[in-house]
Parts: structure tokens; sequence; C-alpha cells
């Protein structure tokens, strides 16, 4: 159906992304890295710089899927797609050191309550239990009424155990 839009209108980022996060879920990497690069030439927008990034991931081009979730990461340090894309990457290369150090350059420019949330499980990943646990606290202190914060630690405990 997307694909049978008229020509001015496939150019549109909204559709690009739209039919990349369909070629994405069909495991279509190459189709979907290739669209994200041809539309990116007449619009930056990051969604499709993450779509890029996951084709290359999907691709194993792990540090070409880190670069571009570094590119939304330093204009949007709270992109948790962006985030987790980047953490990913660095970990399928090997790179636990520097996956903790983006982790942690991102939440320290974002500390809102959803990004420790996502601190706190990519820390607890990470073997970093303690300062997972205070990830956790730290989302619960910034919103006392953000109840995932609250299932978040006993729920990662869960995990671990078995």
């Amino acid at each position: 159906m997307l694909d049978s839009a008229p020509k001015n209108q496939k150019s549109a980022a909204a559709l690009a992304a739209t039919r990349n996060w369909a070629l994405l879920a069909l495991n279509h990497a190459d189709e979907a890295g290739a669209d994200a690069e041809n539309a990116l030439k007449t619009q930056r927008v990051p969604e499709l710089v993450l779509q890029r990034g996951i084709a290359k991931f999907l691709k194993k081009d792990f540090v070409g899927a880190r670069t571009d979730a570094q590119e939304i990461l330093r204009t949007n340090a709270a992109d948790s797609g962006a985030l987790s894309l980047a953490i990913q990457a660095c970990l399928a290369d090997k790179q636990n050191a520097l996956a903790l150090q983006i982790l942690k350059e991102s939440t320290a420019k974002n500390s809102a309550s959803r990004m420790q949330l996502v601190a706190g499980e990519w820390l607890r990943q990470l073997g970093k239990t303690t300062d997972a646990r205070a990830a956790f606290i730290a989302a619960k202190t910034l919103n006392p009424r953000f109840t995932d914060a609250d299932l978040a630690w006993p729920r990662s405990m869960r995990k671990k155990a078995r």
C-alpha cells in the first residue's frame, strides 16, 4: 500500500519512516537502510537516523549503528531508542566500558524519571546492581507517582534469581 503512494509523497519523511518500520519488522534491513539513507539526503530526521542505525545493527555494522545512535543522543539525550541502540551496539561489539560511558553521559544530560528507569535497567544488565538500584531510587525520587520505578527493582531481582 505504501509503495503505491504518489512519488511526491514517497519522499516525505513520515511516509519513509512508516515504511521503514514495516521493512525492519520484516527483517529487510538492506532495503530499510537504503530507504532511510535516501530520505536523509533531503531531511535530517532523528527517526530516520535511528532506522538507519537499526538496519546497520541488523547487518552487524555495530560501529555504524552506534555512530547513528550517538548522533541522535547529541541532540536529544532523552531518546531511549537511540540510547538502547548505542548500548546494544557496544555490547554486541564487546565494548562494555563504552556502553557504560554512553549510558552515564546520557543520564547526566537528562535526569528525567523515565531516563533514570531506562538507565537502571541497563545498569542491571551490565551487572552494576548497586548503580541500578540507585537509578531506580532516583526515578522514584524525581516522580513519587512513577509506579514503574516501584516495580523495577523487585522485577530486576527476580530476573537475576532465574
